[in-house]
């Protein structure tokens, strides 16, 4: 078989060929016609017009055949279009060239081929008309004749539509206000149309006579190279068409953008490019926009690296994830909290994939409550734990993420580590319970040394959570049980004698008198004798020392390990509970030495690092203070001693008469709270107290009392303040930068924007604005707090401060299908700055509109007295959970009932209200139960 050879001219014939837009259209019946006369007239088998692309031969018409194309390579038509008149075979079989042809012994079986070439206007073959057979036969001369006739007429309807394609474009230029451009590469020859001349501010005529040079002259020097370069590369068919945008220089000197396309249309005998057409169109808009959006696109690129340097910088973690619970945004706490280097490695990613099961399950539940129901979660919770093992706790907040729609569309995760403040809690707690067993044990003179002592191992065992408890007595090796507490599986029992290096109490007294193991497994006390003999796990004890000599050893421990790990304040109970035996052991063997016991309970007592007095409930007398109160109040002992609690400190003198601790018989502690203690120099100090009731042997009523100064952790805390104080200020700046930028961009000032960006942008936009309202919050807390919030207070009429107020706020209500009404208001004036006022109201309307079912109604009334008029906003809701009443006025306090409707909110509102009113020297309480909820508020009456 011989494949058909390639033209000279290929690259030419395929560009007059693609220029007619012809190939792969559905079928049309000028060119059906002629190939359905051609059967019919001619008496083939077959009739196709074939257009020869570079690899295959595609049928414009056909007749007697389902095929659409077939293989260049193995065609008739690629033969027929090298000659010049009809291709004719009469018989395949008898040609060596077609003979073993697959067109020819596969299922076309062609036996018989005549092809007439269809040439474009430039002369080029773009296919042919032919005639196919499967039986043998020559055209007669009137057969050739008619086939000529008939090819001519397919050739005329291809030139046609050639000529059509170059009208058609000209007229479309023409209608689009394009510069029309035609430029003849051989002879230079150039035509512009006036629109061409217009984009320049010139008229035609003053350009005439045009050329080539024309353009060249108008063009900016530095565009001309590219221009060349891509002209050459479309000469070249490497390009289907030129285009290039370049600056022209305008009539009245400025540069102009144009965006110039053109393409070749006609080519020489020789293959080289003759006329070119295109287009030229005036982009300086565009251009001038693209400038425009891109200074716009990286302002907020800055801003978004600034608010990105903000939230990586702030001391907490952050993350939003969305409803399928993916990570979208973590910031570097986040990160580094999971170990993890890149961002990109946390993105879309699930919680399986980052946390343990147990703490996947838990926050799948919590992250339900906030995606389907819209909860905002504020929450205590353990996460992970620390290299050592220790748990870490976080606060955790997630607040639903919504859309322009108000739908759900995610939620945004906020937590900070707050173990070391829980642990000071727990510490204060602890620090009370050793005080209660100490003085339980202490105060106890009914009973005898055995049954005491006894006791305090059981009270022992119970507080450090392990099962044995022993007091040992140690002569040389010798390892005496004096007293225990075991369970009775141990068959342990006192008098019981082991040899000293069998137990882990020898390797205490080696080690300046102390030991703890926390876990005996996989450790070198594996191989020790007390855990191979008695299987001791865990283990706490320290040496005995009674009159200065080594009396044995106290000691707690367990076969098993631990729930929780034994903390530097279980070793210190042990030693106060130690120093107490040690204490006991001595007055019992010589009753001289009980000022020497209460020197060693004095010890105890000052061990502690916190501040401990022993009060006298009926007057307020301080008994006795350790060293750590004296240390931080500045007093001396004595002078201490002469002092009263409500002269240190006042505040918690009436905490005390408030809980009625003095007259309850069941009410025995108090706290933690936080008070104000006066310091010897005359400044407060804050501090953390904690008191526990206790009963002397005389029946008399006294108050152990913990103070622990927190000045530093409030100290930290203002610093927390003054940079969320500052964070804020640092935000609105941008956030209103960037607000405004998105709102020129959905406004379309800066160009239409696609459909699918300006959805983006309007979400963006919306929670700009409601981070911008979360910063105006912190703000006006900031400057609550600091004293910094300016108010103008006027006597103004009270009527209509509510009338504005409820027209205010009525489009809210209707959102929410709640009606506002005004009831009774007498005539009155209040002395109040009206836009705090306006704000106070606001916030206390839309609270009792979100938690008012639909179709009920908020009610706004007023009642006065000689001096005061009290506002009632009163709502028939679910009522303020009893839990929640408390913190509902403290900073970013959020009640948790899932029995109601959860709403958002940044937890702000009734906080910044409450300090308002009262610096408007009012007052603000409340009244609630299922069902109504009312909220008043007390100013002045002018």
């Amino acid at each position: 078989m011989q494949a058909p050879p390639i033209p000279d001219n290929e690259r030419q014939r395929l560009l007059a060929l693609n220029s007619l837009d012809i190939l792969d259209t559905p079928p049309e019946a000028a060119f059906d016609r002629i190939t359905r006369l051609a059967r019919n007239t001619l008496g083939v088998r077959t009739v196709l017009i074939s257009l020869v692309d570079a690899n295959r031969q595609w049928f414009k018409s056909r007749q007697g055949l389902d095929a659409t194309e077939t293989s260049r390579a193995i065609s008739f038509c690629g033969h027929a279009i090298l000659g010049d008149g009809l291709f004719e075979i009469p018989d395949t079989h008898a040609d060596p060239r077609f003979a073993d042809n697959p067109l020819v012994t596969g299922d076309a079986q062609i036996r018989f081929y005549a092809g007439m070439p269809l040439r474009s206007r430039d002369g080029y073959a773009l296919g042919t008309l032919c005639l196919i057979d499967t039986a043998a036969r020559t055209l007669t001369a009137s057969e050739r004749e008619l086939f000529r006739d008939l090819a001519e007429l397919a050739e005329a309807e291809l030139q046609r539509r050639e000529q059509l394609e170059r009208v058609h474009l000209r007229a479309i230029v023409e209608g689009t206000r394009a510069g029309l451009w035609e430029w003849n590469v051989q002879t230079g020859a150039t035509v512009f149309n006036e629109r061409w001349a217009e984009i320049a501010g010139y008229q035609l005529s003053e350009l005439e006579p045009v050329s080539i040079a024309t353009w060249q002259t108008l063009v900016h020097p530095d565009d001309l190279a590219s221009s060349e370069a891509l002209l050459n590369a479309h000469f070249n068919g490497e390009t289907p068409i030129y285009e290039l945008a370049c600056r022209m220089r305008h009539k009245q000197g400025h540069w102009v953008w144009v965006l110039d396309r053109g393409k070749v249309v006609s080519w020489t005998e020789e293959g080289r490019p003759e006329w070119v057409m295109g287009t030229h169109i005036d982009i300086t808009d565009l251009k001038e926009s693209e400038a425009r959006r891109l200074q716009t696109d990286q302002a907020l690129q800055s801003r978004e690296r600034l608010l990105r340097t903000i939230i990586d910088n702030i001391p907490m973690n952050i993350y939003v994830k969305d409803r399928s619970g993916r990570k979208l945004l973590a910031n570097r706490s986040e990160l580094n909290q999971l170990g993890i280097e890149q961002e990109a490695d946390i993105l879309g990613k699930h919680d399986r994939d980052l946390y343990p099961e147990h703490l996947v399950v838990k926050s799948d539940q919590e992250d339900r409550a906030v995606l389907d129901h819209g909860e905002t979660l504020s929450l205590m919770e353990n996460e992970s734990a620390d290299q050592h093992g220790q748990p870490l706790w976080y606060r955790v907040s997630k607040l639903p993420l919504r859309n322009q729609s108000g739908d759900i569309i995610g939620l945004v995760g906020l937590s900070i580590d707050v173990t070391e403040e829980r642990n000071i809690k727990h510490n204060l707690h602890r620090q009370l319970q050793f005080l209660s067993v100490l003085n339980d044990i202490a105060a106890d003179t009914k009973n005898t040394l055995n049954a005491r002592l006894n006791r305090a191992l059981a009270l022992g065992c119970e507080h450090l959570g392990l099962e044995t408890g022993i007091i040992s007595h140690i002569e040389q090796d010798r390892y005496t049980v004096q007293w225990c507490q075991a369970p009775a599986s141990m068959s342990l029992n006192a008098g019981d004698v082991f040899s000293l290096g069998d137990t882990f109490c020898s390797l205490a007294l080696q080690n300046d008198g102390e030991l703890v193991i926390h876990s005996a497994t996989g450790t070198d006390y594996q191989r020790h004798p007390c855990y191979q003999l008695f299987g001791v796990e865990t283990y706490v004890g320290i040496r005995l020392m009674v009159n200065s000599q080594v009396y044995g050893t106290l000691n707690f421990s367990a076969s098993q390990r631990a729930l929780n790990s034994l903390e530097e304040n279980d070793l210190a109970f042990v030693r106060l509970l130690g120093h107490w035996v040690e204490s006991a052991l001595e007055r019992e063997h010589d009753q001289q030495q009980l000022l020497q016991r209460e020197a060693r309970l004095r010890v105890l007592f000052e061990l502690s690092p916190l501040g401990i007095a022993l009060t006298d409930l009926s007057n307020g007398q301080f008994i006795a203070v350790n060293d750590a109160l004296v240390q931080q109040s500045g007093y001396d002992r004595d002078t201490l001693l002469t002092m009263t609690k409500r002269e240190l400190s006042s505040g918690l003198s009436h905490q005390i008469d408030q809980q009625g601790i003095r007259e309850s018989a069941e009410k025995d502690q108090i706290g933690p709270v936080e008070v104000k203690v006066k310091h010897r120099d005359g400044h407060q100090y804050p501090a953390n107290v904690i008191g526990l009731k206790v009963s002397d042997v005389d029946g008399s009523r006294l108050l152990w009392t913990v103070y622990e100064d927190i000045s530093d952790r409030r100290r930290i805390e203002r610093l927390k303040s003054e940079l969320v104080s500052t964070v804020s200020h640092e935000l609105r700046t941008p956030l209103t930068s960037i607000s405004g930028s998105l709102k020129l961009l959905a406004a379309g000032h800066l160009g239409e924007v696609p459909a699918a960006a300006s959805k983006m942008v309007s979400v963006a936009l919306k929670n700009t604005d409601r981070l911008i309202l979360l910063v105006n919050d912190l703000l006006d807390m900031d400057k609550l707090i600091a004293g910094r919030m300016p108010f103008d207070l006027q006597p103004l009429a009270l009527q209509p401060l509510l009338a504005t107020t409820a027209d205010n706020i009525a489009g809210y209500a209707h959102v929410h299908r709640v009606t506002v009404t005004i009831g009774e208001v007498p005539p009155v004036n209040v002395k109040v700055d009206a836009y705090r006022f306006e704000q106070v109201m606001a916030n206390l309307l839309s609270n009792a509109i979100k938690f008012s079912p639909e179709g009920e109604t908020v009610t706004i009334d007023a009642r006065t007295t000689t001096s005061t008029v009290t506002i009632t906003v009163r709502d028939h809701g679910p009522g303020i959970p009893e839990a929640f009443r408390a913190q509902i006025f403290q900073r970013f306090s959020q009640a948790d009932n899932r029995d109601n409707r959860q709403k958002g909110g940044t937890g702000l509102g009734l906080a910044i209200s409450h300090s308002i009113v009262q610096a408007m020297g009012g007052d603000i309480g409340f009244e609630s139960r299922p069902g109504l909820t009312e909220f008043r508020v007390v100013f002045v009456r002018v």
